[in-house]
């Protein structure tokens, strides 16, 4: 750098641009309420322990003490009905989620998601992810803040799938997080209206 005072200016107005940059995001928390994330960054910034695949996180993922929930509001017409969730905002404070298909309450996975929201001293730190919907071309989700389960929304469903033609009633979990934030009027139009930021 002492050499080259073109790449020296460069290098330097790259760092001044990064902490510029740096003033947007809160300091004090892992994430800023309503700047944008991708899993990647997600898994990144909770210092997973080992890279997961966005595919494998999906609408969620349990790790260390956290789980995110990646919400996209509006699917697209081309993905696998299997995976067409209804998860949608009660109200700018609460929303109405699912688990993965497959999952029975008390059982398997749903024991470490949902342990200790029956007695109001939740195990996990659950973080809201969402976006719009999936025709944006970006993994990137906004972030909406933390949230609790509330007990007594905790429901043992029933969907029917078509697998191969056949239709099979599959087990799924449903749930409301309410947010220790509420979103703004603005994102939350935004997000059930479509209307754009």
């Amino acid at each position: 750098m002492e050499n080259n005072h073109g790449f020296k200016n460069l290098f330097v107005d790259v760092i001044k641009a990064g902490l510029l940059n740096a003033r947007k995001y809160d300091k004090e928390n892992i994430f800023t309420i309503e700047k944008r994330y991708t899993r990647s960054d997600v898994n990144r910034l909770l210092n997973w322990q080992r890279k997961i695949p966005a595919q494998s996180i999906g609408g969620y993922f349990i790790e260390n003490g956290y789980c995110p929930i990646f919400v996209t509001y509006v699917k697209s017409n081309d993905i696998d009905d299997s995976i067409k969730y209804e998860d949608r905002f009660i109200s700018n404070s609460k929303i109405h989620c699912y688990t993965k298909n497959g999952r029975k309450l008390g059982q398997g996975e749903t024991l470490k998601m949902f342990a200790g929201v029956s007695e109001g001293n939740p195990k996990l730190t659950y973080l809201l992810f969402v976006k719009r919907s999936d025709a944006e071309d970006d993994d990137e989700f906004v972030y909406l803040g933390t949230g609790k389960v509330t007990a007594d929304s905790l429901k043992q469903e029933y969907r029917e799938i078509d697998k191969k033609d056949k239709l099979v009633n599959t087990p799924i979990v449903s749930y409301d997080l309410k947010l220790d934030t509420p979103i703004s009027l603005t994102r939350y139009r935004m997000l059930t209206e479509g209307s754009n930021e």
